[in-house]
């Protein structure tokens, strides 16, 4: 939408005159940097005609709300009498308002401070003669609030004139216009003169909630094993004072954090709950530079049978992410690119049933070709094939009979046991286990 907020002009005769001139442009503006604008556009035209452009990001440190240079335009013609345009960007890159500015290219260095309020943000001025905005109405842009000949444009005088904005910020009348000014907020939030202190987008937690369609959610916060859902635990191998409760994913609370030595493990017993055709799996890890990969995530499986239903999260040896689900035509892999990096916290989302087997991490689906190196107790290094092909497993076959396991691979012990367990996750971390009876697109933990 075509919007307009009109410039008060001070033009400032910086040098002496010249054939050629310059343009300095400074914006004020109660927008909130970064969050409704992050672009400046500035124009200027002579006579119809544009001389000059430029183009500047909008940064939070700057002070906006005060002015802040958004465009130095150069090689002008001195003497001039010019029409500046100004188009402020949101983060979409649609626009947020525009302006209109007619400015006296009087001497070679030239200085104009435009003025956008957020009361102009939308407003269309768009028939002649009217094209600036000022308190919400499209005014001549040769107007000023302090020009005589059109006094009535003007939005106050006094501050006392401008109704109180949000919590965190004062109103004031800055030529002639209702200005909100920021305030303080808490670190991770900015003011926004409307509503107050609000968290800063990228800072709201990435994590999940306990949403209608979860079935399951493993959150550990405040050192717990509890599901937030049932209140069902997890069951702690060797014992919960062998895991660490602290800082989870970003922005996440708390994570779990399995210790360095041993086979620690956590058993989730199985629930009819857990049998879906369709659904989903979702969590976030982490894993230690200085640990060997193979690394169980999750597993729902076991040896000498294969029951639909079963499933595998792992590390290969090569530290890609491999993903194995169980269906009556045998085993669907799923694949990353080898390498994946330690020390920082990862997302991984499966998906099952109708619309097929998907794995995702970090926001994208994964499904490299090739084959997998993997860790066998008894071949010692083992070749699985990855690969796509449609396929439609779920998780609500025998398989579903199973118990889970969180930390290590119970895929080599014999039916209902925990006999042979291998690929223990030590000194790795999970945090926010969810599971879902419906897909879910992971883009959004990008």
């Amino acid at each position: 939408m075509r919007s307009a907020a009109i410039g008060y002009v001070l033009v400032s005769l910086l040098s002496a005159c010249s054939s050629r001139a310059l343009l300095a442009v400074d914006l004020r503006t109660d927008l909130v940097p970064e969050i409704e604008m992050t672009t400046v556009r500035t124009r200027l035209l002579v006579d119809g005609m544009e001389v000059a452009t430029d183009s500047a990001r909008v940064e939070a440190g700057d002070t906006y709300a005060t002015g802040a240079r958004v465009a130095e335009l150069t090689d002008l013609p001195a003497g001039a009498v010019a029409t500046l345009e100004t188009e402020v960007l949101g983060p979409d890159g649609s626009e947020v308002a525009r302006q209109l500015t007619v400015v006296s290219l009087r001497s070679a260095a030239n200085a104009v401070t435009v003025l956008i309020t957020r009361d102009c943000a939308g407003v269309t001025c768009d028939d002649p003669g009217v094209g600036a905005c000022l308190g919400a109405r499209c005014v001549d842009p040769e107007c000023s609030a302090e020009d005589a000949a059109c006094p009535a444009e003007a939005e106050c005088t006094a501050d006392a004139d401008c109704a109180a904005p949000g919590a965190c910020a004062s109103a004031a009348c800055v030529s002639g216009s209702c200005f909100a000014f920021p305030g303080e907020c808490a670190v991770e939030e900015y003011c926004d003169p409307d509503s107050g202190c609000r968290v800063r987008p990228g800072a709201e937690p990435l994590c999940t909630v306990a949403d209608p369609d979860v079935v399951a959610l493993w959150d550990f916060d405040e050192g717990g094993l509890v599901d937030r859902v049932s209140g069902a635990a997890m069951i702690p191998s060797p014992s919960a004072a062998d895991f660490v409760f602290d800082v989870g994913a970003e922005r996440c609370g708390e994570g779990l954090r399995f210790p360095d030595v041993g086979d620690p493990r956590l058993r989730i017993p199985a629930d009819p709950r857990y049998a879906l055709a369709e659904g989903s799996l979702d969590f976030w890890f982490r894993f230690p530079a200085d640990e060997g990969a193979d690394k169980a995530l999750i597993t729902r499986d076991h040896e000498g049978a294969s029951p639909p239903g079963q499933l595998s999260v792992q590390l290969t040896l090569d530290r890609a992410l491999f993903v194995r689900i169980q269906n009556e035509a045998g085993g669907h892999v799923r694949c990353s690119a080898v390498g994946v990096a330690p020390d920082v916290w990862h997302h991984v989302g499966v998906n099952w049933g109708p619309g097929g087997f998907e794995a995702w991490l970090d926001g994208a689906v994964v499904d490299e070709a090739g084959e997998a190196r993997v860790l066998d107790p008894d071949a010692g290094e083992r070749l699985i094939p990855c690969g796509s092909g449609v396929n439609e497993a779920g998780l609500d076959g025998a398989g579903a009979e199973l118990d889970w396991w969180v930390g290590i691979n119970n895929g080599y012990s014999p039916a209902g046991t925990a006999d042979r367990q291998i690929a223990p996750f030590l000194g790795g971390a999970l945090d926010h286990l969810r599971l879902s009876r419906v897909r879910r697109d992971f883009s959004v933990f990008r």
